[in-house]
């Protein structure tokens, strides 16, 4: 979808703006968005067994924040003391998450709203 591939492209490009070096290996996909389990468990251990491990989680969606959150406690990582985790979410239930997560909110109803007007 083209909103992942700007979602994507935004993450690289703040990377390059802090002077991260990007690594390939660490951006996954679940095809599925997040609404296939065992995708996102797949993906969470792959990225948990490289060398080095990734110290932050970013989800581009709702599905993949939770399903990813599930995962890392199902490894015993303790989000945010071992590793962040952040995420694209327009969901209010991430607000009931301890410790609070990173959001980055998109009001889509407001975006939509001032699309049809323009």
């Amino acid at each position: 979808m083209s909103i992942t591939k700007d979602r994507v492209a935004g993450y690289k490009a703040a990377l390059a703006d802090h002077g991260i070096k990007e690594k390939d290996s660490f951006i996954k996909y679940c095809e599925h968005g997040g609404l296939i389990l065992p995708e996102i468990e797949k993906v969470i251990t792959e990225l948990m067994k490289l060398k080095p491990r990734p110290d932050a989680i970013l989800a581009l969606g709702d599905k993949l924040t939770t399903g990813s959150l599930r995962m890392l406690k199902t490894h015993n990582l303790n989000v945010p003391k071992i590793l962040v985790s952040s995420a694209f979410s327009n969901s209010d239930t991430t607000e009931l998450i301890e410790p609070p997560l990173s959001i980055i909110k998109q009001p889509a109803f407001e975006m939509g709203e001032i699309a049809a007007t323009c």
